[in-house]
């Protein structure tokens, strides 16, 4: 690996990293309330739904394997969302 590819690896991680701080940041207390939600007997099972998800998720992607490639309808699609 050659130094100069090596700031182009870099960038999407730290664009991913900086994506979930976000996410983190703008959906703790929605999160913090499903914990504590899922803390009573009558939904329990709930720490379970993202897991089972996240599984069915990543069987489907390796089924699919779909190509990655940039669109600037994802800016749109950030602008529209920021304006609501």
């Amino acid at each position: 690996m050659t130094a100069a590819r090596r700031p182009s690896m870099v960038i999407p991680f730290l664009e991913g990293a900086l994506a979930l701080a976000l996410l983190f940041y703008a959906d703790h207390r929605a999160v913090a309330d499903l914990f504590a939600a899922w803390q009573t007997k009558e939904y329990s099972h709930g720490i379970l739904i993202p897991l089972v998800a996240l599984l069915l998720a990543w069987h489907r992607l390796a089924e699919v394997q779909p190509i990655a490639r940039p669109s600037w309808l994802g800016v749109g699609y950030l602008a529209v969302s920021a304006a609501l």
